[in-house]
């Protein structure tokens, strides 16, 4: 009785059609509909057989097809969405991994060249401004460091902001 209802099947052109329909919106492969009408075949054929026939008597064999189909074509787990539909996810995530990668040294390199700009920058200002200007970066607080020194408040804030913005023109003008 199962060899019949799947010959049916493989003979019949709606279920056909019905995996032409699922796979359509798949450009990368026109003909992934055949691998998917064959999948679900294999499906029903390793279905038991009283299920086949209780399914068939009750006229919803066609709605069991597309449903089989549907779940092989859409699930991430199964072994045809692997093969056609992922596309060598393997190859993909080793590609992005290395592309990050390289991404990321680059970044490094870029910043490691912006510091050594600013370094031969700050190596150009007035020691008493560098020596200030990296006092401020340390302590992050004016307030303390000027009742740490006993320097005015005013005068680091002053001397600071004209260093960042002296160091922000150098890096302008060179495009960095």
């Amino acid at each position: 009785m199962c060899e019949k209802i799947l010959q049916e099947i493989i003979f019949d052109n709606a279920y056909k059609n019905i995996c032409k329909n699922l796979s359509q919106t798949n450009k990368k492969y026109n003909d992934i509909w055949k691998d998917l009408y064959q999948s679900v075949i294999v499906e029903l054929a390793n279905k038991p057989c009283s299920k086949l026939t209780e399914i068939n008597d009750q006229g919803k064999l066609k709605y069991y097809f597309w449903g089989i189909a549907k779940n092989i074509y859409c699930s991430k787990n199964s072994e045809f969405y692997k093969q056609y539909r992922h596309f060598n996810s393997d190859k993909e995530n080793e590609t992005i991994k290395e592309y990050y990668e390289n991404q990321k040294q680059d970044e490094n390199e870029i910043l490691e060249l912006k510091l050594n700009k600013i370094e031969n920058i700050l190596n150009n200002f007035y020691w008493f401004n560098r020596l200030l200007f990296f006092a401020v970066l340390k302590e992050k607080n004016i307030s303390v460091l000027s009742k740490k020194t006993k320097i005015p408040r005013g005068t680091i804030s002053l001397i600071f902001n004209q260093t960042k913005k002296q160091i922000q023109n150098e890096l302008q003008i060179n495009n960095i």
